[in-house]
């Protein structure tokens, strides 16, 4: 079985999550969100919590994920659901399709 092979279709750098976001909250576009396969999330700066079920992340509400974690979305229901929040973090994204 052939190993999936990615290219980019967009990326956000150093977006800051201090308040809730969404990947619309972090500049990508419903099109582009669509049109992913594939969410890679590189957490910078302090520790997040993000949920996936479309619950509000709060400081206290959603999965931890520590400075330098990353994270691999696979699928658009999670692209449209996920909710991220962390005091002094940012976030690196890019979307991506299979090729």
């Amino acid at each position: 079985m052939a190993i999936p092979s990615y290219e980019p279709i967009a990326s956000q750098y150093a977006k800051s999550v201090a308040t809730v976001q969404t990947l619309i909250g972090l500049g990508f576009t419903q099109a582009q969100i669509d049109g992913a396969d594939q969410a890679l999330i590189t957490v910078e700066g302090a520790a997040v919590r993000y949920t996936l079920d479309g619950t509000t992340a709060t400081t206290s509400t959603g999965h931890p994920a520590a400075i330098g974690a990353n994270l691999t979305l696979n699928g658009n229901k999670l692209f449209n659901n996920i909710q991220i929040i962390g005091t002094g973090a940012t976030v690196n994204v890019t979307l991506e399709r299979f090729i």
